[in-house]
């Protein structure tokens, strides 16, 4: 279990799904009075010492799919209870609540090979992809807007290793996003997510209102 408390946790997380709720409650009751959560023991007691949660993704009957070897296999959730996938400072945690117990699954970042994340209208979906095994596990629109989905994805590829692209003296000015202005229809992936990152901190610095910050965020999108 982790040696930081739960308040230790949400405080240094880097983002508001890590709650004191889904940290340490469980669930109660069947199929028609469970609360939502996991059955047993609460997410906080899957942590190992030291390790820290920095987003919580969730869904109440998904689950999650595993594809390995040409084989499809679902872990559905159990009578109401909830699904977690905890992106933490050292791996991939997944718990599903399935109908005789909780199971969880480790991935390592050092076994990740690449890692793709789908927005939808009804649900996002996570796909981790390892040498042998796929893992699908969807999660709700609400819980993320889509620049903080970039923010989720470029956090798991730090922590896989992959370095960001060296930005040259000639991109400075169309990197800063008070002046972010392509020279041509299309963006490369890493001027959209350095671009929509500055903007996030322009935004929480009171440089740029919010009305400011989508206009220039849809300016961004438009050129994708």
């Amino acid at each position: 279990m982790s040696d930081l408390t739960a308040s230790q946790i949400v405080s240094e997380a880097k983002h508001d799904s890590v709650t004191r709720d889904r940290l340490t409650q469980t669930g109660k009751g069947g199929l028609i009075s469970a609360k939502g959560f996991l059955r047993d023991l609460p997410l906080i007691s899957y942590f190992n010492s030291n390790e820290l949660p920095h987003y919580i993704l969730s869904n109440v009957s998904k689950g999650l799919t595993i594809n390995k070897h040409g084989d499809e296999n679902i872990y559905k959730c159990f009578g109401g209870y909830k699904s977690f996938a905890a992106i933490t400072n050292t791996r991939i945690l997944i718990v599903v609540p399935c109908e005789s117990r909780d199971r969880n699954w480790n991935i390592n970042y050092s076994s990740i090979k690449n890692v793709n994340i789908d927005e939808g209208i009804t649900k996002n979906k996570i796909t981790i992809i390892e040498k042998e095994a796929e893992y699908i596990f969807y999660f709700a629109p609400g819980d993320f807007a889509s620049d903080e989905i970039i923010d989720l994805k470029e956090y798991i590829n730090e922590r896989m290793g992959n370095k960001k692209p060296n930005v040259s003296s000639d991109n400075k000015k169309r990197r800063d996003p008070s002046i972010f202005e392509p020279t041509n229809d299309n963006i490369s992936e890493s001027d959209f997510v350095s671009g929509i990152k500055n903007l996030r901190e322009l935004k929480q610095k009171g440089v740029i209102s919010e009305e400011e910050f989508e206009k220039k965020k849809s300016d961004i999108l438009e050129r994708i």
